[in-house]
């Protein structure tokens, strides 16, 4: 199993949430096409690894210093061989830590063997502060959805420090392209529902240059809001609606069906009852907008039902019908 890097490197805000990924550890199976699992060489109280996907999980509050570990690959193959081990440096700092720092070598604490699992033996992990990595002041900016629609637009420029710096995406994203000139592209066009919960796109950047000794990094994060220019609107004519329900109607009869348009997230309408001045006697499908009776009492001849609705996207309700 051949890693891609000999070491990995991440640099980490101390406030960031739990249960975040932070990085991404890949291997090559070079004997066989199985596929890969990825493990620490030791458990850890404060990082865990993703087996199928090499993914680097915090899963408890780290301290602002760094965490030198082992991971290996393995193919699951029977007999279990011993496995090369790659280093993983994960450095943790606050949001004022911009500059480097030296650290003397008594701040290096060693943790000892943790628990055997049933397949492998795991080695000690060093945890130690060492030379930070310099990390510039992260930068945020707001975009509507709509700002992003067209691949290739430039969206802004990443500050320098010096002409000749030259920038580079830590990773692939999907939404975005860096230039080496700074440039922030767009690389797909902008959804907002299919963005994270947070509403976020978020990557990091890798800063060279004549004026800098080591590759400087700064996180990079887009808020994206979704204005809706044309809000959910009824089709159902005419307005106010009408349906005619059977004396007798059985509860679930269905009476009428409501249908709303939002050219933006059609997918995600709901439909609610706001007032009713039926007494109960109707209730609407939240996705489909069926409108159905309830009750086994029968109708009353010639009297008129009253029911104000209603239809919500993603983003809020529209007027009542």
């Amino acid at each position: 199993e051949v890693f891609e890097r000999s070491v990995y490197e991440f640099d980490v805000p101390s406030n960031t949430e739990r249960f975040s990924v932070i990085g991404n550890v890949t291997a090559t199976n070079v004997h066989r096409d199985s596929k890969l699992s990825y493990h620490l060489a030791s458990r850890h109280p404060i990082f865990l690894v993703i087996p199928k996907t090499g993914e680097l999980l915090l899963i408890a509050k780290p301290e602002p210093k760094n965490y030198n570990l082992s991971l290996y690959a393995s193919d699951n193959q029977k007999p279990l061989r011993k496995r090369s081990l790659v280093s993983v440096v994960i450095r943790v700092f606050n949001d004022d830590e911009i500059n480097d720092a030296n650290v003397d070598k008594a701040n290096v604490i060693n943790v000892g063997k943790g628990d055997r699992n049933t397949d492998d033996e795991y080695d000690s992990i060093a945890i130690q502060m060492r030379r930070k990595r310099s990390v510039r002041p992260p930068k945020s900016y707001q975009f509507k959805e709509a700002d992003g629609a067209s691949p290739g637009t430039i969206m802004f420029n990443l500050d320098k420090k010096h002409s000749q710096e030259v920038f580079k995406l830590e990773s692939a994203n999907r939404w975005v392209t860096v230039d080496t000139t700074g440039a922030v592209r767009v690389k797909e066009p902008w959804d907002y529902e299919q963005l994270e919960k947070h509403k976020t796109i978020d990557f990091w950047v890798f800063v060279t240059g004549p004026n800098l000794n080591d590759p400087e990094r700064q996180s990079i994060t887009i808020h994206i809001r979704d204005v809706n220019d044309e809000p959910p609107y009824f089709i159902n004519r005419p307005l106010p609606m009408q349906a005619v329900v059977q004396l007798n109607a059985p509860p679930g009869t269905s009476v009428f069906k409501l249908q709303a348009r939002d050219p933006d997230t059609d997918h995600n309408i709901h439909y609610f009852l706001v007032r009713d001045r039926t007494i109960g006697r109707f209730e609407v499908d939240e996705r489909s907008g069926e409108v159905r009776t309830r009750g086994n009492e029968p109708f009353l001849l010639d009297k008129e039902y009253v029911l104000y609705v209603k239809a919500e996207d993603h983003n809020g309700p529209m007027g009542d019908r």
